[in-house]
């Protein structure tokens, strides 16, 4: 179900009245099942590349509930979705703000929600401005490459030619002198 969802839109269900299927995702995003949660984010990924930038905003709600779940499986199915929402977006606010939330994410006491955000940040570092690479993203990727957790730090190893391609040499340099 969770994969025919994201096929409806827009050829059977037109991308105005998207919301209904987004919020039906949004509960199978967070279910135990990890073929389904992958199926929900796959279908979400797919409707918001159909979604204007007015539904952000609604957009970013869902972020922040998956985000802030109880149970970890809708946190680890949110790292998926950052990339999608954040390109959708001119706001600067709202850019900042999914970075603080994604961060949060990196930072999270559960495991395998820092695998998926780990495994998530080059998609978001393809989407993100240079600066925010510079600010934002390196400190996170380094934060990953050291986590006590080796399946962490293998997935973060692997974004980092994402993050490489954004930097010219004397930045790389000086990065990783930092």
């Amino acid at each position: 179900m969770a994969e025919q969802l994201g096929l409806m839109v827009p050829s059977l269900v037109p991308v105005a009245s998207a919301t209904m299927i987004v919020d039906i995702l949004e509960q199978l995003a967070g279910v135990e099942e990890t073929v389904v949660r992958m199926k929900a984010v796959d279908s979400l990924n797919a409707i918001i590349k159909h979604l204007d930038e007015s539904s952000v905003n609604g957009l970013k709600e869902m972020l922040k509930r998956l985000s802030g779940a109880e149970w970890f499986t809708s946190r680890v199915s949110v790292c998926g979705l950052f990339a999608s929402v954040y390109a959708k977006t001119t706001s600067e606010d709202v850019k900042v703000e999914l970075r603080v939330l994604f961060k949060s994410l990196v930072e999270d006491e559960t495991p395998m929600v820092r695998r998926s955000a780990a495994l998530s940040l080059g998609d978001l570092t393809n989407v993100v401005s240079k600066e925010a690479v510079i600010s934002d993203m390196i400190p996170l990727f380094n934060k990953l490459v050291s986590d006590e957790q080796d399946s962490v730090r293998l997935l973060a190893v692997m974004c980092a030619q994402n993050v490489g391609k954004v930097l010219s040499t004397e930045e790389e340099v000086r990065e990783t002198a930092d």
